[in-house]
């Protein structure tokens, strides 16, 4: 795998790129987006010049200074602190975060004004290999400071040659509100998914199954004001996967005690590794 090229002065920038990407189908976007079960999400392809980003994955930094996260909910590592780090996946956060892109993500979604967090609470570098998983969840519904309700979720998928099919695993699950629906999204190389995030999008990663990392971005942005007539505060909320009784009973506890404390004590919630110091 060759290294990914680097980018000259004279270079339109990644922000850019992936803002005039975005606006090219804004239209059918966002018919995409508003039709989309069971919650409002859309994606598209080949966001940026394969060039640009071919050969990634060589940049990824060591897995051991990554923080892992390995419970009944989930198993990841997760990093914001390349943001700090001469490398393209710090120059693709800050992209994220570009008010140009964020435009595009209004054009296509219908929510604005969306705000940017440029302390990437709960965002960053996602790394998952054989066996990792994340269970059927819903994000905290707030940002670091606990202000603004989170809105929409990014995922920008970076794992060159992933097979697109539902036996590598790592897929992006959508689920319906009772679990009984499901809709599944490939986590395809250079593919950008825009998804609305509140207190009725459960979504997961199914486990991956093959060797390799499945490598994404994500990045939220916020509104000021609840997306329902009624206001909403939890702390990231899992479940369990269907047929998995057990499981499921441990984390519904577990998601119960965790927004206990997070209610009581919010300093609890704003305090993480899994966020850039201010």
């Amino acid at each position: 795998m060759k290294p990914a090229a680097k980018r000259t002065e004279s270079s339109p920038s990644l922000a850019h790129q992936i803002a005039k990407r975005l606006l090219k189908d804004a239209k059918s976007l966002k018919k995409d987006f508003d039709s989309a079960e069971p919650f409002r999400c859309c994606y598209v392809d080949d966001v940026l010049p394969e060039k640009t980003i071919s050969g990634l994955i060589a940049q990824l930094p060591p897995l051991n200074q990554m923080l892992r996260r390995r419970t009944l909910r989930e198993s990841k590592r997760v990093s914001v602190q390349v943001a700090q780090q001469d490398s393209i996946f710090a120059e693709l956060l800050t992209a994220f975060n570009d008010p140009e892109v964020l435009k595009a993500v209004e054009a296509v979604t219908g929510l604005k004004p969306l705000l940017a967090d440029p302390s990437l609470y709960a965002s960053g570098l996602s790394v998952m290999g054989k066996g990792d998983f994340l269970n059927p969840h819903l994000d905290n519904s707030h940002d670091g400071d606990q202000k603004n309700y989170r809105a929409i979720n990014i995922l920008y998928y970076l794992s060159e040659n992933w097979p697109a099919n539902e036996a590598s695993g790592g897929n992006l699950e959508l689920w319906s509100e009772d679990f009984q629906n499901l809709q599944v999204i490939g986590s395809e190389f250079n593919r950008l998914v825009i998804m609305e995030t509140h207190d009725g999008t459960w979504h997961s990663v199914s486990p991956v199954l093959i060797d390799g990392l499945r490598v994404c971005i994500s990045t939220y942005y916020f509104t000021e004001k609840s997306p329902h007539p009624y206001q909403f505060r939890h702390v990231t909320t899992f479940r369990a996967r269907p047929g998995q009784v057990i499981r499921d009973a441990i984390l519904i506890a577990d998601g119960w005690l965790r927004n206990y404390i997070g209610k009581q004590f919010p300093s609890t919630l704003k305090n993480t590794k899994h966020r850039l110091k201010k």
